[in-house]
Parts: structure tokens; sequence; C-alpha cells
């Protein structure tokens, strides 16, 4: 997968969950890691 295309679908992820829960905001954060740690796990292997 392409990093670019990781970060593009995160962007979105992250502006759908802004718009559906605006209460909670530790959920942001959470996704964030969440998404940091696919694409970087991704990477890896695409780098192996």
């Amino acid at each position: 997968m392409d990093p670019i295309d990781a970060a593009e679908i995160a962007r979105r992820m992250r502006a759908a969950v802004v718009q559906e829960s605006p209460r909670h905001p530790w959920i942001m954060p959470m996704i964030g890691l969440l998404v940091g740690a696919i694409a970087v796990l991704g990477f890896a292997l695409v780098q192996r």
C-alpha cells in the first residue's frame, strides 16, 4: 500500500469521526495512534 494513500485514508477517517462524535476528544488521538501504527507496519513490510 502506498504511504500517500494511507495518509489520505487516515485523513478521511479522522474527518468522519470528528463530524460524528464531537463530544469524545479522546477518540482522535486513539485513531491517530492506530492509523500511525498500521501505516508504519505496512511501510516496514513494503520495505522488506
